[in-house]
């Protein structure tokens, strides 16, 4: 799983209506609330697997009208201005701090402000569905029952925003420079988790409270399962639904069973057994043909200062130190 990043500069309401249809949703009609204002827009994102993030921007005011989204969810908030939004028979107006949730089923009408600059989230229906399930000791049919809109004031909802805003400003930043660390899969497919984990977390609907309530983790085995393919494989891109997978288990029974018997989340497990792959490539590595950040990178490590703090914690010497003494035999 690696992103795919897009970007459109329009001055032509058709063509806005196009690349908005190219990278999120089919619009049946769009236009410009007051037709003699001058028109641009701009919008820079990204596709990860299930999941499409971007950063849109509307001069002047405009209404969309769109079908059922029918194969995905769509959530809408705002940077700078407002909307106004109906949806299965519901009103709900957003401004920054709000978002607008969009079930696959039923219509939707929207109506910006102008100089209207908002996060768009498209996520493919069976992808949440299915995260949903990974979860929960039991399946889930869909469509999710969402809530209309989401504070996002709240805890859990104002880490998703910050995430989603992350990926944006990935995006934006892809195309000044054309550097990514969501190339690497081992990056990219636990944010493409946390995106869905964390909105199935803030988002108000049926299942919220299982989500919450208290889980069994009977005895070690899917803890052994999980550990042994983290050792055997520790450059696949995992995630905490695939590690689930393999061990047989559900997210949350997983980490339960990894914290009482680890005392550690399995990411966290992980980033120790990668941290040692590190540790033997920097000690066996040729400083006159790698880098610290080389090794870094590929073992999943984005920021290399904390890469640097936690090696020195765990070996004693930094990791240009040990990069640049003799190969170990």
């Amino acid at each position: 799983m690696t992103a795919e990043f897009f970007s459109h500069h329009e001055t032509g309401i058709d063509q806005a209506q196009a690349a908005v249809g190219q990278n999120y949703y089919m619009i049946t009609s769009m236009g410009l609330l007051d037709r003699n204002a001058p028109y641009e827009f701009r919008v820079n994102g990204l596709t990860l697997g299930a999941l499409t993030v971007g950063m849109a921007w509307y001069n002047a005011g405009i209404y969309v009208t769109m079908t059922d989204l029918q194969t995905c969810y769509y959530i809408n908030f705002p940077r700078t201005g407002s909307m106004q939004a109906e949806h299965r028979c519901r009103g709900v107006e957003i401004a920054p701090g709000r978002a607008a949730v969009y079930q696959p089923i039923g219509d939707v009408h929207m109506r910006t402000s102008g100089d209207y600059t908002s996060y768009a989230v498209r996520i493919e229906r069976a992808a949440l569905e299915n995260a949903l399930t990974a979860r929960l000791e039991r399946p889930v049919t869909g469509p999710l029952a969402l809530g209309a809109s989401l504070d996002l004031t709240q805890p859990a909802a104002a880490s998703w925003a910050r995430l989603v805003r992350l990926l944006a400003a990935e995006a934006t930043a892809y195309q000044r420079t054309h550097r990514t660390a969501l190339t690497n899969p081992l990056i990219a497919a636990p944010l493409h988790d946390a995106v869905l984990a964390g909105l199935l977390q803030a988002a108000d609907h049926p299942d919220r409270e299982a989500l919450e309530h208290p889980v069994h983790a009977w005895g070690a085995a899917p803890v052994h399962r999980a550990i042994d393919a983290m050792h055997a494989h520790p450059d696949h891109p995992y995630t905490p639904t695939a590690l689930a997978h393999i061990a047989g288990s559900s997210v949350r029974s997983l980490q339960l069973g990894f914290r009482r018997h680890i005392g550690l989340t399995p990411m966290q497990y992980l980033r120790q057994v990668r941290l040692e792959h590190a540790h033997h490539d920097l000690a066996n590595g040729d400083p006159t043909h790698t880098t610290v950040t080389d090794i870094a990178s590929h073992w999943g490590f984005t920021h290399l200062g904390r890469f640097a703090t936690t090696y020195r914690t765990k070996y004693g010497q930094s990791p240009s130190h040990t990069l640049q003494q003799p190969p170990q035999r």
